[in-house]
């Protein structure tokens, strides 16, 4: 009871944000983390990062515009279809300092 009522309000909007830049830095790492070499071993995992990396290898543009694509729409999505709901959600918790016109 105490968790959903004070605690979960009162960090709402600092989770939420937080969550939200560190799902935008994972985009940052996505293509080291799916394709990477140790010593003479080559490691490629299936995702599109290791798919735009080879793309990029084999200067394919069309492959190259495919991946980048395909990588906006998953952001895009995930904007607005989880991230805009959270912070609505969340804006519903917020507290002001500065008093706006008659209480």
């Amino acid at each position: 009871m105490r968790f959903k009522t004070l605690l979960l309000p009162f960090g709402a909007i600092g989770l939420t944000w937080n969550s939200l830049m560190s799902w935008a830095g994972g985009w940052f790492t996505l293509m080291v983390s799916e394709s990477f070499s140790i010593g003479e071993k080559d490691y490629r995992l299936p995702g599109i990062g290791s798919y735009i990396q080879k793309a990029a290898t084999e200067k394919n543009m069309v492959a190259i515009t495919w991946g980048v694509g395909v990588l906006l729409v998953v952001i895009i999505g995930m904007d607005q279809l989880v991230w805009r709901p959270m912070l609505a959600y969340a804006d519903r918790f917020r507290l002001d300092m500065v008093s706006t016109g008659q209480p």
